[in-house]
């Protein structure tokens, strides 16, 4: 279990790992207890994020490939977070604790506050669209330097497979349906490659000018409207009426640097059915924690992602209403 795997770093690990980076111990701040724990420090260099899992739940080489990923980013002009090299030249260090090997790696700080949808500036959504552009464009030269092969879409049509015989028909059908239609999915250079994995709202930070994207835990090779649709999850799931109107501007800036089909965007909710199913089955099987990641309580959000798992055909209805 993730929470429970985390949960046995000693508090002095963060303490031990800043120090590689030259970080001042007595300036940590937990900020986040989620799949990863995250902490704010300052050095001479300012802010910076230090993020620590253990090995167990993440490879020391699914970890390197993803900092690959963001450096290519950097280079590549795309506006999200960069690595910082420790002391020792080292993007990844080891703390180990007994027979526990935690894994640190430190990012510089972005500035900005989560993304959300209550900016009365429209301008900022199609920046933001633009960002996530910028993203894929640049994704579609990315080769990882340890060569260390990413996880793809059907990946997690396999480990959802594992699980899902203890649920109700219901769901099992909606596996089997969203299976067959994603390998229905046209695969072209343009709607294919690695994408962030996880880009959500709390992913996403503005400072009211610009938009840049952080957090890049889980690249993997999938449709980039994984990427797309997925900021949009938690406020259609909870049936908030407050993105509506900025999706139009969000996938208009994304389209004036990256093409978009008929069949691209027709394809937009079956990612957010997709995501309800992943989330559901993650959690059950993975969470024990009374509180879930996203702040919620863990059986609240089982309860309202499995509406959404039962009944799709409101997903799909609400999406294509403002897609077309």
């Amino acid at each position: 279990m993730w929470d429970k795997t985390l949960k046995k770093m000693d508090q002095s690990i963060p303490k031990h790992a800043v120090k590689r980076w030259a970080g001042n111990a007595a300036s940590l701040e937990l900020i986040s207890d989620g799949i990863n724990l995250v902490y704010l420090f300052n050095n001479a260099g300012g802010n910076q994020y230090l993020r620590i899992t253990h090995v167990k739940l993440r490879p020391e080489n699914e970890l390197s490939v993803a900092i690959d990923f963001q450096n290519h980013l950097a280079s590549s002009k795309v506006s999200a977070c960069q690595p910082v090299v420790s002391l020792n030249g080292n993007y990844i260090e080891k703390i180990r604790q007994e027979d526990h090997v935690f894994l640190a790696h430190v990012c510089k700080e972005v500035p900005g506050i989560h993304m959300h949808f209550d900016y009365e500036d429209n301008r900022l959504y199609y920046l933001w669209g633009q960002e996530v552009a910028k993203m894929h464009r640049a994704s579609q030269i990315f080769v990882p330097e340890n060569k260390t092969p990413l996880s793809h879409w059907y990946d997690s049509f396999i480990e959802m497979r594992e699980v899902i015989q203890s649920e109700p028909k219901i769901i099992q059908e909606e596996l089997e349906t969203l299976h067959k239609a994603f390998n229905g999915f046209e695969m072209n250079h343009d709607n294919y490659g690695v994408t962030h994995g996880d880009h959500r709202k709390g992913n996403v930070l503005s400072n009211g000018r610009e938009v840049s994207i952080i957090d890049f835990d889980l690249p993997r090779y999938h449709w980039f409207m994984e990427d797309i649709a997925r900021p949009f999850f938690s406020c259609i799931i909870k049936g908030k009426q407050n993105w509506q109107d900025k999706l139009p501007h969000y996938i208009g800036g994304y389209q004036s640097i990256m093409p978009l089909s008929q069949d691209d965007l027709s394809n937009f909710s079956y990612f957010t059915r997709l995501k309800s199913l992943e989330i559901y089955l993650w959690t059950k099987n993975n969470w024990t924690d009374d509180k879930a990641p996203g702040g919620m309580l863990t059986k609240d959000w089982l309860a309202l992602l499995k509406p959404a798992i039962e009944s799709p055909g409101k997903i799909t209805e609400m999406v294509n209403k403002e897609l077309f």
